[in-house]
């Protein structure tokens, strides 16, 4: 689910944190999982620069994603 206020930086957020994840060592249907629910989480804050911290994303997962 995503609240939409501003969806500028939302494609920046999605390719950082599927990048990051990769580099992390995730395989790629995960690190493509978590960048789609950055990105979902980006275009519900305000401005470019709202990509979530690795913590803020995964109790994102925790609570919509189950």
């Amino acid at each position: 689910p995503a609240r939409v206020v501003d969806t500028n930086g939302a494609g920046d957020t999605h390719n950082g944190v599927f990048l990051a994840e990769l580099s992390r060592g995730s395989d790629v249907l995960e690190a493509a999982r978590r960048a789609n629910g950055a990105a979902a989480v980006a275009v519900g804050r305000l401005g470019p620069a709202t990509s979530p911290t690795h913590d803020e994303l995964t109790a994102w997962f925790a609570r919509f994603a189950g």
